[in-house]
């Protein structure tokens, strides 16, 4: 048996889809579903606060289930789509509840990411988001949630445009409110469409080019400089 079948055996045995059978076993299961309910509050402490006492009933439906991974790295994805596939109350009441998830699953996912290395900017250049930054869109100003009453968040229903990246320096997660002009530019850029067709297929009618570029050059030139845009030459592994 290889090292991933072993350590899917133990995967089902601790979320209790195996049958154990030693006694001392189930001492194992309750400790690794500890630690596996410990990721989920780890990778999703707002929504946990959100949530409450359905928090640790959703991990007691969701831990059954088959999983794609062993790993427990996978698990807070997979606890995204199975709350996403979910019909609950949860949902009705508090309809911010998806986006938050999405927005601290990628917190999580973007530290964790692989790093890539660096550009430099060019009107003609073609790009790609690194491993480590994402766009992302949300209804409710979920990037803001901490500080907020669940009232705050369903009150400021809208359109919300993020950029969030790890920052090469310190290595914390940042997030950039976006404009719908930015958001669509960058869209259009990390789609691998060259810089100057972008932005000459968006400029507004009552803005010059000229009067863009210099703005758009120096935040381009900065997402290259800290490894959020890299070019689509080199490979990511």
């Amino acid at each position: 048996m290889g090292a991933f079948e072993e350590m899917e055996k133990v995967f089902q045995i601790a979320t209790g889809r195996r049958e154990a059978r030693e006694e001392r076993l189930k001492v194992y299961r309750d400790l690794v579903r500890t630690r596996i309910e410990d990721v989920l509050s780890t990778t999703f402490p707002v929504f946990r606060r959100f949530t409450g006492d359905q928090f640790e009933k959703l991990v007691s439906e969701f831990l059954p289930m088959p999983h794609r991974s062993p790993l427990l790295m996978d698990l807070p994805g997979e606890f995204l789509e199975f709350f996403r596939s979910k019909r609950t109350s949860l949902k009705d009441r508090l309809p911010f509840l998806e986006d938050l998830m999405v927005y601290e699953w990628l917190e999580s996912a973007l530290f964790n990411a692989p790093e890539e290395g660096t550009s430099t900017f060019s009107w003609e250049g073609n790009y790609r988001f690194s491993a480590s930054s994402r766009l992302a869109s949300f209804r409710y100003p979920v990037h803001r949630a901490e500080e907020m009453e669940a009232e705050d968040l369903l009150e400021r229903e809208g359109a919300y445009h993020l950029l969030l990246f790890r920052d090469p320096e310190d290595l914390i997660v940042k997030q950039v409110e976006l404009t719908d002009f930015v958001y669509t530019f960058l869209k259009g850029v990390g789609g691998g469409r060259k810089p100057e067709e972008v932005l000459r297929a968006l400029k507004p009618e009552d803005l010059e080019l000229e009067d863009l570029k210099p703005y758009l050059e120096r935040f381009m030139g900065d997402l290259c400089s800290k490894g959020v845009l890299v070019s689509r030459s080199s490979r990511h592994s």
